[in-house]
Protein backbone atom coordinates (compact mmCIF):
# COMPACT_ATOMS: atom_id res chain seq x y z
CA UNK A 1 0.00 0.00 0.00
CA UNK A 2 0.82 3.71 -0.05
CA UNK A 3 1.51 5.25 3.17
CA UNK A 4 1.70 8.79 1.24
CA UNK A 5 0.26 8.22 -1.76
CA UNK A 6 0.97 11.89 -3.19
CA UNK A 7 4.36 11.53 -2.56
CA UNK A 8 4.35 7.73 -2.92
CA UNK A 9 6.96 7.41 -0.22
CA UNK A 10 6.93 4.29 1.59
CA UNK A 11 8.64 3.98 4.93
CA UNK A 12 11.34 0.97 6.62
CA UNK A 13 14.01 0.06 9.11
CA UNK A 14 15.94 -2.69 9.61
CA UNK A 15 16.27 -5.74 12.32
CA UNK A 16 15.18 -6.05 15.95
CA UNK A 17 11.74 -7.38 17.86
CA UNK A 18 9.46 -6.42 20.63
CA UNK A 19 6.97 -6.60 23.53
CA UNK A 20 3.19 -5.43 22.51
CA UNK A 21 2.02 -3.06 24.98
CA UNK A 22 -1.77 -1.32 24.36
CA UNK A 23 -1.70 2.39 24.49
CA UNK A 24 -4.32 2.16 27.51
CA UNK A 25 -1.34 -0.06 29.47
CA UNK A 26 0.87 2.39 28.51
CA UNK A 27 -0.63 5.36 28.80
CA UNK A 28 0.02 6.91 25.41
CA UNK A 29 -2.99 6.08 23.82
CA UNK A 30 -6.85 5.11 24.41
CA UNK A 31 -8.82 2.25 22.60
CA UNK A 32 -12.34 0.43 22.98
CA UNK A 33 -15.74 1.59 22.51
CA UNK A 34 -16.51 4.94 23.81
CA UNK A 35 -19.72 5.03 25.93
CA UNK A 36 -21.78 7.03 22.63
CA UNK A 37 -20.56 3.41 20.94
CA UNK A 38 -17.56 4.92 18.34
CA UNK A 39 -15.64 2.43 17.01
CA UNK A 40 -12.36 3.02 17.37
CA UNK A 41 -9.21 2.92 15.33
CA UNK A 42 -7.17 -0.58 15.32
CA UNK A 43 -3.52 -1.15 15.64
CA UNK A 44 -1.60 -3.98 15.35
CA UNK A 45 2.66 -4.48 15.22
CA UNK A 46 4.55 -7.67 14.72
CA UNK A 47 7.60 -8.33 15.06
CA UNK A 48 10.23 -9.02 12.08
CA UNK A 49 13.29 -8.93 13.80
CA UNK A 50 15.49 -9.50 16.83
CA UNK A 51 14.94 -7.79 20.70
CA UNK A 52 18.26 -7.61 20.90
CA UNK A 53 20.73 -5.97 18.38
CA UNK A 54 23.85 -4.28 17.81
CA UNK A 55 24.10 -0.38 19.01
CA UNK A 56 23.30 1.70 16.64
CA UNK A 57 21.39 -1.19 14.22
CA UNK A 58 18.06 -1.04 12.74
CA UNK A 59 15.66 -3.16 14.08
CA UNK A 60 12.46 -3.89 12.20
CA UNK A 61 8.82 -4.51 13.22
CA UNK A 62 5.24 -5.05 10.72
CA UNK A 63 2.90 -2.14 11.44
CA UNK A 64 -0.86 -2.72 10.77
CA UNK A 65 -3.60 -0.26 11.31
CA UNK A 66 -7.52 0.34 10.45
CA UNK A 67 -9.36 3.41 10.56
CA UNK A 68 -12.03 3.40 13.01
CA UNK A 69 -14.98 5.46 12.68
CA UNK A 70 -12.30 8.23 11.72
CA UNK A 71 -9.72 8.31 8.94
CA UNK A 72 -6.00 7.95 9.97
CA UNK A 73 -3.67 10.96 10.11
CA UNK A 74 -0.28 10.45 11.55
CA UNK A 75 2.34 7.84 12.74
CA UNK A 76 4.76 8.75 15.31
CA UNK A 77 7.88 6.93 17.01
CA UNK A 78 8.92 7.40 20.62
CA UNK A 79 11.70 6.17 22.34
CA UNK A 80 11.31 5.59 26.22
CA UNK A 81 8.00 7.93 26.15
CA UNK A 82 10.32 10.77 23.89
CA UNK A 83 9.51 11.60 20.27
CA UNK A 84 12.48 10.95 17.96
CA UNK A 85 13.66 14.04 16.90
CA UNK A 86 16.18 12.54 14.67
CA UNK A 87 13.55 11.53 11.94
CA UNK A 88 16.60 9.99 9.92
CA UNK A 89 16.75 7.15 12.34
CA UNK A 90 13.34 5.98 11.27
CA UNK A 91 12.20 4.54 7.75
CA UNK A 92 8.93 2.98 6.12
CA UNK A 93 9.06 0.44 3.83
CA UNK A 94 12.68 1.33 2.99
CA UNK A 95 12.05 5.04 2.35
CA UNK A 96 13.63 7.45 4.69
CA UNK A 97 10.73 9.17 7.08
CA UNK A 98 10.64 12.91 6.07
CA UNK A 99 9.27 14.14 9.55
CA UNK A 100 7.94 12.37 12.73
CA UNK A 101 5.08 12.58 13.15
CA UNK A 102 4.74 11.12 9.80
CA UNK A 103 1.19 12.66 7.75
CA UNK A 104 -0.49 9.92 6.41
CA UNK A 105 -2.45 10.86 3.12
CA UNK A 106 -4.56 9.62 0.07
CA UNK A 107 -5.24 5.31 0.50
CA UNK A 108 -2.83 5.28 3.51
CA UNK A 109 -5.54 7.30 5.61
CA UNK A 110 -7.92 4.23 5.17
CA UNK A 111 -5.59 1.16 6.49
CA UNK A 112 -1.93 1.33 6.83
CA UNK A 113 0.55 -1.90 6.43
CA UNK A 114 4.02 -1.39 6.71
CA UNK A 115 7.37 -2.44 7.59
CA UNK A 116 8.72 0.30 9.78
CA UNK A 117 12.77 0.29 10.86
CA UNK A 118 14.01 2.12 13.79
CA UNK A 119 17.95 2.68 14.36
CA UNK A 120 18.22 1.67 17.78
CA UNK A 121 20.25 3.92 20.51
CA UNK A 122 24.08 3.76 20.73
CA UNK A 123 24.21 2.87 24.14
CA UNK A 124 24.99 -0.41 25.89
CA UNK A 125 21.16 -1.45 27.44
CA UNK A 126 17.18 -1.43 27.15
CA UNK A 127 14.83 0.79 25.84
CA UNK A 128 11.45 1.16 24.70
CA UNK A 129 10.31 2.01 21.51
CA UNK A 130 6.38 3.08 21.08
CA UNK A 131 4.74 3.05 17.73
CA UNK A 132 1.10 5.46 18.38
CA UNK A 133 -1.43 5.87 15.41
CA UNK A 134 -3.57 9.07 15.34
CA UNK A 135 -6.47 9.54 13.67
CA UNK A 136 -8.54 13.05 12.53
CA UNK A 137 -10.40 13.19 16.03
CA UNK A 138 -7.01 12.79 17.97
CA UNK A 139 -8.05 9.24 19.20
CA UNK A 140 -5.16 7.42 19.31
CA UNK A 141 -3.98 3.44 19.87
CA UNK A 142 -0.38 2.48 20.75
CA UNK A 143 2.20 -0.77 20.65
CA UNK A 144 5.55 -0.96 22.68
CA UNK A 145 8.66 -2.87 21.85
CA UNK A 146 11.59 -3.17 24.17
CA UNK A 147 15.05 -3.21 22.40
CA UNK A 148 18.43 -4.18 24.33
CA UNK A 149 21.25 -3.33 22.54
CA UNK A 150 25.16 -5.23 22.92
CA UNK A 151 28.29 -4.06 21.93
CA UNK A 152 31.76 -5.51 21.96
CA UNK A 153 34.16 -3.54 23.67
CA UNK A 154 37.65 -2.88 22.44
CA UNK A 155 40.47 -5.01 23.51
CA UNK A 156 43.49 -3.80 25.37
CA UNK A 157 46.94 -5.91 25.86
CA UNK A 158 49.40 -4.98 28.26
CA UNK A 159 52.82 -6.04 26.70
CA UNK A 160 55.68 -7.19 29.39
CA UNK A 161 55.37 -7.91 33.15
CA UNK A 162 52.36 -6.60 35.02
CA UNK A 163 55.21 -5.80 37.73
CA UNK A 164 57.62 -3.29 37.62
CA UNK A 165 60.43 -2.57 39.73
CA UNK A 166 61.55 1.39 39.24
CA UNK A 167 63.40 3.89 40.71
CA UNK A 168 61.27 7.05 42.08
CA UNK A 169 60.95 9.30 39.56
CA UNK A 170 62.15 7.74 36.72
CA UNK A 171 60.04 8.32 33.23
CA UNK A 172 59.47 4.85 32.14
CA UNK A 173 57.63 3.18 28.87
CA UNK A 174 55.42 0.22 28.49
CA UNK A 175 53.79 -1.22 25.55
CA UNK A 176 50.27 -1.03 24.72
CA UNK A 177 48.42 -3.41 21.79
CA UNK A 178 44.61 -2.04 21.32
CA UNK A 179 41.92 -3.51 19.08
CA UNK A 180 38.79 -1.77 18.46
CA UNK A 181 35.49 -3.49 18.94
CA UNK A 182 32.00 -1.90 18.24
CA UNK A 183 33.40 1.39 17.77
CA UNK A 184 36.60 3.77 17.60
CA UNK A 185 38.43 3.82 20.10
CA UNK A 186 37.92 7.66 21.69
CA UNK A 187 40.05 8.21 24.91
CA UNK A 188 42.78 6.48 27.00
CA UNK A 189 42.99 7.29 30.68
CA UNK A 190 45.94 6.14 33.42
CA UNK A 191 44.59 6.10 37.05
CA UNK A 192 47.16 5.38 39.61
CA UNK A 193 45.29 3.48 42.69
CA UNK A 194 42.09 4.62 41.33
CA UNK A 195 42.85 8.51 40.97
CA UNK A 196 43.08 9.86 37.96
CA UNK A 197 43.89 13.32 38.57
CA UNK A 198 47.04 14.30 37.47
CA UNK A 199 48.37 14.06 33.53
CA UNK A 200 51.92 15.52 33.99
CA UNK A 201 54.39 13.19 32.39
CA UNK A 202 51.89 11.19 30.67
CA UNK A 203 52.24 10.39 27.11
CA UNK A 204 50.60 8.20 24.38
CA UNK A 205 52.39 6.99 21.42
CA UNK A 206 54.25 9.98 21.75
CA UNK A 207 51.70 12.99 22.09
CA UNK A 208 51.55 14.09 25.40
CA UNK A 209 48.47 13.86 27.59
CA UNK A 210 46.44 17.69 27.98
CA UNK A 211 43.97 15.49 30.31
CA UNK A 212 43.01 12.58 31.64
CA UNK A 213 41.36 10.51 29.89
CA UNK A 214 43.08 11.62 27.21
CA UNK A 215 41.20 11.93 23.43
CA UNK A 216 42.99 10.15 20.54
CA UNK A 217 41.98 10.00 16.74
CA UNK A 218 43.17 9.45 13.78
CA UNK A 219 44.81 5.61 13.33
CA UNK A 220 44.83 5.29 16.78
CA UNK A 221 40.80 4.83 16.39
CA UNK A 222 40.91 1.95 14.77
CA UNK A 223 43.90 0.19 17.07
CA UNK A 224 47.12 0.13 17.79
CA UNK A 225 50.00 -2.58 18.13
CA UNK A 226 52.75 -2.25 20.88
CA UNK A 227 52.36 1.81 21.14
CA UNK A 228 53.93 3.25 23.78
CA UNK A 229 52.51 4.49 26.87
CA UNK A 230 55.02 6.86 29.11
CA UNK A 231 54.54 7.54 32.60
CA UNK A 232 56.78 9.44 35.91
CA UNK A 233 57.30 6.35 38.13
CA UNK A 234 56.00 8.46 42.03
CA UNK A 235 58.84 9.83 44.10
CA UNK A 236 57.95 8.47 46.91
CA UNK A 237 58.45 4.76 48.27
CA UNK A 238 55.91 2.24 47.69
CA UNK A 239 53.09 -0.07 45.60
CA UNK A 240 50.84 1.39 43.52
CA UNK A 241 48.68 -0.25 40.75
CA UNK A 242 48.43 1.41 37.42
CA UNK A 243 44.74 0.81 35.45
CA UNK A 244 44.74 1.73 32.11
CA UNK A 245 41.64 2.16 30.54
CA UNK A 246 40.83 3.13 26.77
CA UNK A 247 36.98 3.89 25.46
CA UNK A 248 35.41 3.70 22.60
CA UNK A 249 32.80 5.84 20.82
CA UNK A 250 29.99 4.12 22.08
CA UNK A 251 31.18 4.14 25.60
CA UNK A 252 32.57 0.52 25.86
CA UNK A 253 35.96 0.41 27.39
CA UNK A 254 38.36 -2.18 28.79
CA UNK A 255 41.24 -1.99 30.74
CA UNK A 256 44.68 -3.66 31.85
CA UNK A 257 46.58 -3.23 35.61
CA UNK A 258 50.29 -3.63 36.29
CA UNK A 259 52.21 -2.78 39.57
CA UNK A 260 54.73 -0.38 40.07
CA UNK A 261 57.21 -1.19 43.31
CA UNK A 262 58.92 2.24 43.78
CA UNK A 263 62.45 1.48 46.22
CA UNK A 264 64.80 4.34 46.54
CA UNK A 265 68.14 3.79 45.74
CA UNK A 266 70.52 3.11 48.98
CA UNK A 267 73.52 5.18 48.63
CA UNK A 268 76.97 4.03 48.37
CA UNK A 269 79.80 3.85 50.60
CA UNK A 270 83.11 5.24 48.76
CA UNK A 271 86.53 4.59 49.93
CA UNK A 272 90.01 4.07 48.85
CA UNK A 273 92.42 1.31 49.77
CA UNK A 274 96.05 0.27 49.25
CA UNK A 275 96.69 -2.97 48.50
CA UNK A 276 100.23 -3.84 48.81
CA UNK A 277 102.68 -6.82 47.50
CA UNK A 278 102.40 -10.01 49.49
CA UNK A 279 105.91 -10.75 49.13
CA UNK A 280 106.25 -7.76 51.08
CA UNK A 281 106.99 -6.76 54.79
CA UNK A 282 104.75 -9.17 57.37
CA UNK A 283 101.31 -8.18 57.44
CA UNK A 284 100.64 -6.85 53.82
CA UNK A 285 99.14 -8.19 50.98
CA UNK A 286 95.20 -8.39 52.07
CA UNK A 287 92.81 -5.93 51.98
CA UNK A 288 90.01 -5.30 54.35
CA UNK A 289 87.25 -3.57 52.09
CA UNK A 290 85.15 -2.87 54.95
CA UNK A 291 87.61 0.12 56.10
CA UNK A 292 90.23 0.18 53.06
CA UNK A 293 92.66 -0.85 55.60
CA UNK A 294 95.64 -3.16 54.34
CA UNK A 295 95.91 -6.19 56.43
CA UNK A 296 98.18 -9.69 56.15
CA UNK A 297 96.75 -11.83 53.20
CA UNK A 298 95.97 -14.61 55.75
CA UNK A 299 94.03 -11.90 58.64
CA UNK A 300 90.51 -13.52 58.36
CA UNK A 301 89.29 -9.58 57.82
CA UNK A 302 90.86 -9.90 54.14
CA UNK A 303 88.26 -10.05 51.32
CA UNK A 304 90.95 -9.86 48.81
CA UNK A 305 94.55 -10.54 48.90
CA UNK A 306 97.82 -10.11 46.77
CA UNK A 307 99.49 -13.57 44.84
CA UNK A 308 103.01 -12.24 46.03
CA UNK A 309 106.14 -13.01 44.01
CA UNK A 310 107.54 -15.21 41.77
CA UNK A 311 110.32 -17.82 42.10
CA UNK A 312 112.63 -15.21 40.81
CA UNK A 313 111.36 -12.46 43.01
CA UNK A 314 109.02 -10.79 40.42
CA UNK A 315 105.82 -9.46 41.57
CA UNK A 316 103.13 -11.15 39.53
CA UNK A 317 100.83 -8.67 39.57
CA UNK A 318 97.60 -11.02 40.76
CA UNK A 319 94.75 -10.49 42.71
CA UNK A 320 92.84 -13.57 44.79
CA UNK A 321 89.55 -13.57 46.86
CA UNK A 322 90.36 -14.39 50.32
CA UNK A 323 88.48 -16.34 53.33
CA UNK A 324 85.93 -17.71 51.18
CA UNK A 325 84.60 -14.57 48.93
CA UNK A 326 83.98 -14.53 45.29
CA UNK A 327 85.89 -12.43 42.88
CA UNK A 328 84.34 -11.34 39.25
CA UNK A 329 86.06 -9.34 36.84
CA UNK A 330 83.73 -7.15 35.07
CA UNK A 331 84.37 -6.84 30.84
CA UNK A 332 81.96 -4.30 30.02
CA UNK A 333 80.15 -5.90 26.61
CA UNK A 334 81.05 -9.79 28.17
CA UNK A 335 78.72 -12.17 30.60
CA UNK A 336 75.84 -10.48 31.62
CA UNK A 337 78.07 -6.57 31.72
CA UNK A 338 76.20 -3.69 29.38
CA UNK A 339 78.69 -2.80 26.65
CA UNK A 340 78.05 0.92 28.12
CA UNK A 341 79.32 0.11 31.68
CA UNK A 342 81.71 1.93 33.53
CA UNK A 343 82.50 1.87 37.24
CA UNK A 344 80.45 4.63 37.64
CA UNK A 345 77.36 2.87 36.62
CA UNK A 346 77.58 1.70 39.98
CA UNK A 347 75.48 4.44 41.52
CA UNK A 348 73.46 2.51 44.40
CA UNK A 349 74.09 -0.90 46.34
CA UNK A 350 70.93 -1.98 44.25
CA UNK A 351 72.89 -1.80 41.29
CA UNK A 352 76.16 -3.39 42.80
CA UNK A 353 73.85 -5.77 44.16
CA UNK A 354 72.63 -7.12 40.76
CA UNK A 355 76.02 -7.32 39.55
CA UNK A 356 76.80 -9.97 41.39
CA UNK A 357 76.95 -13.33 39.56
CA UNK A 358 77.03 -11.17 36.33
CA UNK A 359 80.80 -10.99 35.01
CA UNK A 360 83.44 -13.62 35.25
CA UNK A 361 84.03 -15.33 38.32
CA UNK A 362 87.54 -15.65 39.26
CA UNK A 363 89.98 -17.94 41.22
CA UNK A 364 92.42 -15.91 40.68
CA UNK A 365 93.09 -12.85 38.56
CA UNK A 366 94.73 -12.16 35.07
CA UNK A 367 97.82 -9.56 35.29
CA UNK A 368 95.99 -6.58 37.01
CA UNK A 369 96.30 -2.87 34.70
CA UNK A 370 94.73 0.55 35.77
CA UNK A 371 91.39 0.41 35.23
CA UNK A 372 90.59 -2.99 36.24
CA UNK A 373 87.00 -3.45 37.10
CA UNK A 374 85.90 -6.15 40.02
CA UNK A 375 82.75 -7.08 42.42
CA UNK A 376 83.59 -8.92 45.54
CA UNK A 377 80.92 -10.79 47.69
CA UNK A 378 81.32 -12.12 50.83
CA UNK A 379 78.94 -13.27 53.16
CA UNK A 380 76.25 -11.30 51.94
CA UNK A 381 77.69 -8.40 51.86
CA UNK A 382 79.19 -6.73 48.19
CA UNK A 383 81.89 -4.71 47.24
CA UNK A 384 83.23 -3.20 44.06
CA UNK A 385 86.98 -1.86 42.62
CA UNK A 386 88.71 -0.18 40.09
CA UNK A 387 92.47 -0.25 40.27
CA UNK A 388 93.41 3.24 39.74
CA UNK A 389 97.01 2.64 40.04
CA UNK A 390 99.60 0.18 39.59
CA UNK A 391 102.58 0.89 41.44
CA UNK A 392 105.66 -1.28 40.63
CA UNK A 393 108.67 -0.43 42.75
CA UNK A 394 112.21 -1.62 41.99
CA UNK A 395 113.81 -0.78 45.32
CA UNK A 396 111.36 -3.45 47.40
CA UNK A 397 108.60 -5.47 47.70
CA UNK A 398 106.39 -2.11 48.53
CA UNK A 399 104.97 -2.90 45.11
CA UNK A 400 101.29 -2.06 45.02
CA UNK A 401 97.46 -1.15 43.99
CA UNK A 402 95.54 2.14 44.79
CA UNK A 403 92.37 1.24 44.76
CA UNK A 404 88.98 3.16 44.40
CA UNK A 405 86.21 1.04 46.46
CA UNK A 406 81.76 1.42 46.86
CA UNK A 407 80.54 -1.01 49.18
Amino acid sequence: MKLLSNLRILFMIAAASFMLVSCGEDGLGGGGVDGGGKTPLSLSVTSLSETTVAIGEAFTVNLIAELGDDSLRTIQVFEDDLTIADFSRISYGGDPAASNPVLLLGESKGSVDVDVSVIAHTEVGTRTYTFTVTDDLGDSESRSIEITTVGTPPALTLNGPTTLDLDPSTLNNISLTGVRGSGAISSIGVAIDGSMDSFDDLAFAGVDFTSNPQLIGGDLAEGFDATPLTFRAPAMDGSYVYTITVTDEFGLESNVEFTVNVVAATPLEVLNGVLFNAGGPAGTGGLDMDNGMSTGSTDEAAEIKDQGIDSDGNWLQLIAPANDSRLYFITPGENGISENFTFASIDSKETLAGLVGSGLEVSQSGTVTAGDIFVVERAGTNYAFQVAEVNVIQADNSDNYVLNIVK
